[in-house]
């Protein structure tokens, strides 16, 4: 459905795009309906810090429904992803996020030069990377309201 760019798929989208599915699983014990009643543990091969994370997202990904027994693989690369921003942030504000660089010329003179830390450039690229594997499991805001269900009703029908 062509909806104006130059670009295949660009342009407008249909309102029907961002109407969340019906979460999968029914209600769990504690009434909440969308969260599936029985979680999908996390497997047994991932690291500790990776298992954690797991524990963090996986019923928001169910209640989602974006994770599922056939999605899980993908999830647990998303743990993995999280899990190596999370050492690289911690490490950096360990370490502080400016160091100070210090050269002597051919005069004996020292200078000094603040520099961001040399892990500055992987973190950032671990940040996007964390964003866009959160957000393809629908864990992250996509500028619009979620809501569920069918679309509203056109009011212009009527006429």
């Amino acid at each position: 459905m062509a909806r104006g760019g130059a670009r295949q798929g660009a342009g407008r989208k249909p309102a029907a795009m961002y109407v969340l599915p019906p979460a999968a699983g029914g209600a769990s014990e504690s009434g909440a309906s969308g969260i599936q009643s029985v979680p999908i543990p996390a497997p047994e091969h991932l690291p500790e810090d990776q298992a954690a994370i797991w524990e963090r997202y996986a019923y928001l990904a169910q209640a989602r429904g974006t994770l599922g027994e056939s999605t899980a693989p993908g999830f647990e690369y998303l743990c993995s992803v999280v899990a190596q921003y999370e050492a690289l942030k911690a490490r950096v504000d360990t370490e502080g996020w400016t160091y100070l660089k210090v050269t002597i010329d051919g005069a004996g003179q020292e200078h000094q030069e603040q520099k961001k830390h040399a892990l500055w450039g992987p973190l950032q690229a671990f940040a996007l990377r964390r964003e866009q594997v959160l957000r393809s499991y629908g864990l992250l805001a996509n500028g619009r309201p979620a809501t569920t269900g069918a679309p509203a009703a056109n009011p212009w029908a009527q006429i």
